[in-house]
């Protein structure tokens, strides 16, 4: 191997690293070597199967494009396992460790996900337990930190298992590569090779014909040989649109488990593990604050708390409320954002005549269904609250339920002044917000 080749290698993974982070690139890249580089294709040469596997399907697309932006043409990067290289070590070393295993570590003890866990657990022991596993639920609940716990887990053992994680979508791309390369028999097989399968993001599968027939192939010859399969997916089989039958048949064959959206309990209770692990202590009253103001899946969450205790290491102050109010604007103060859901629940209820839990319940009846959009419509549009945090606390409603709620109160409100009128009184009850509206 060329100096040349080896420099534009250090490059690849120093780039690599900033796009992904210091733990993957550790994990995967660092036992690889650079073998050949010539007539546009990159070689790479890795210690196993396991490591192949994952650096061409989850990494390949990455790589090919920072060695595109660094040479200024098109490169293929070609991965071969090479027998002479150390082996990687496992995923929970210590010199890999970081905030994510320890937020995977306390999805374990969360009550949204005790029978998906148990699932997971019982189909890697015994794959003719109701395989395939099919979990779904939505985006940030933890679907797929929780299967990559137990495939890590996997990893560890005595014998190591073989295990594979693709997303729909570069399933899809890889496999229409490996048609257009004439290389589909060579792809099928790296496939087929794997103890365990794991499908992230099912639900994208639809209206992939081709897709669909190839993935049905595969799932059909891995459960016929007792090798556990789990899919990911945001919605359950039925919900999934232009889904060929067969597959879908194949879906709902097996397990199907739905984790809700963490609370703001287990948000708080993941968000104070992950703080943990960090060298400066972060208060309580701080994850509160991140957990009831930063809107969206736990992963930002995540995110927004490690920003906040690098913030706290790099000026060397404590990660109080009054800090991060001065680093943060958006989780400062006690306007509008700060708002009480129960107690907005609880005056909505007592002004209708129903009670806080039927209009947090799914119950359709009249009454409740029109406190439900009218807290959906104060919450939103009225304190400006993110509808996801309001859906959440309504127990997991659809996020489109906000844009329906809101027409429908706003239609009321126009047509009914005397339910205007009731409005106007609960918003002079809380206080708040009115010049928002009027």
């Amino acid at each position: 191997m060329n100096v040349l080749a080896q420099d534009l290698w250090h490059e690849v993974r120093t780039e690599f690293e900033i796009e992904h982070g210091a733990a993957a690139t550790e994990l995967w890249l660092r036992s690889s070597r650079p073998r050949a580089f010539s007539r546009g294709i990159f070689t790479l040469g890795v210690p196993n199967d396991v490591v192949r596997e994952w650096i061409t399907t989850r990494y390949g697309d990455t790589l090919e494009k920072i060695f595109q932006r660094l040479t200024g043409s098109p490169v293929r990067v070609l991965v071969e396992v090479d027998p002479t290289l150390p082996r990687p070590r496992s995923s929970g070393a210590p010199e890999v460790r970081h905030a994510r295993p320890s937020k995977e570590a306390a999805f374990l003890t969360r009550p949204e996900n005790r029978l998906a866990n148990g699932a997971i657990q019982r189909l890697f022991r015994q794959p003719e337990t109701g395989n395939p596993l099919f979990i779904y639920g939505p985006a940030g609940c933890g679907k797929t930190a929780l299967v990559r716990h137990h495939l890590s887990r996997l990893g560890e053992e005595e014998t190591p298992r073989a295990t594979l994680t693709v997303t729909a979508e570069a399933f899809s791309e890889n496999l229409v590569r490996a048609i257009r390369d004439r290389d589909l028999t060579a792809y099928r097989g790296r496939i087929l090779a794997a103890d365990a399968l794991v499908l992230e993001e099912a639900h994208r599968l639809r209206g992939k014909r081709r897709t669909q027939r190839e993935f049905l192939s595969i799932l059909q010859y891995l459960i016929q040989r007792g090798r556990p399969v789990v899919l990911t997916s945001r919605h359950p089989p039925n919900a999934i649109f232009h889904l060929d039958e067969g597959l879908r048949s194949y879906f709902l064959s097996g397990i199907l488990l739905r984790i809700s959206d963490p609370s703001e309990a287990s948000r708080s209770a993941i968000l104070g593990a992950v703080a943990d692990r960090f060298a400066r202590p972060i208060p309580p009253q701080t994850i509160t604050r991140i957990v009831s103001r930063v809107p969206g899946s736990l992963d930002r969450q995540v995110r927004f708390l490690e920003k906040v205790a690098a913030f706290a290491a790099l000026e060397k102050k404590p990660a109080s409320i009054e800090f991060v109010a001065e680093r943060f604007p958006e989780l400062a103060g006690d306007g509008a954002r700060e708002v009480d859901l129960d107690r907005l629940i609880e005056i909505v209820a007592e002004e209708f005549g129903t009670s806080p839990a039927e209009i947090s319940s799914n119950r359709k009846h009249r009454t409740a269904v029109l406190g439900r959009h009218l807290v959906v419509y104060l919450a939103t549009v009225v304190f400006d609250l993110k509808a996801r945090r309001v859906v959440r606390h309504l127990g997991g409603l659809s996020p489109s339920t906000t844009a329906y709620a809101r027409r429908k109160i706003e239609l009321k409100r126009r047509e009914d002044p005397i339910f205007d009128a009731r409005v106007r009184a609960l918003l002079d009850r809380l206080d708040s917000g009115q010049k928002l509206l009027f």
